[in-house]
């Protein structure tokens, strides 16, 4: 699938390699309704972003928003180990 980044991704100071590190490094992916979705991951440096995705066609993904993760979205993310069982 093709990744493409809208500006407005860039509002907090993001960078385009950190968004796409967090996508594909991430620790929880949430659809937020059919052709949105939250992904929780990781920067290349290892701070943890949030980041919102749009699909405007099942090959595009279009991200629009990503910051350092907020304290609301901390208790979406799995506990430490839980995936170690």
């Amino acid at each position: 699938m093709e990744r493409r980044i809208h500006e407005s991704a860039y509002k907090h100071g993001i960078g385009a390699a950190d968004m796409l590190h967090a996508m594909t490094h991430d620790e929880m992916i949430e659809a937020i309704d059919d052709d949105k979705h939250l992904y929780l991951g990781w920067s290349a440096d290892g701070a943890m972003l949030e980041v919102i995705s749009y699909l405007p066609r099942h090959d595009l993904e279009v991200v629009v928003h990503a910051m350092p993760i907020r304290r609301r979205y901390l208790s979406r993310l799995p506990e430490p180990g839980a995936d170690d069982e």
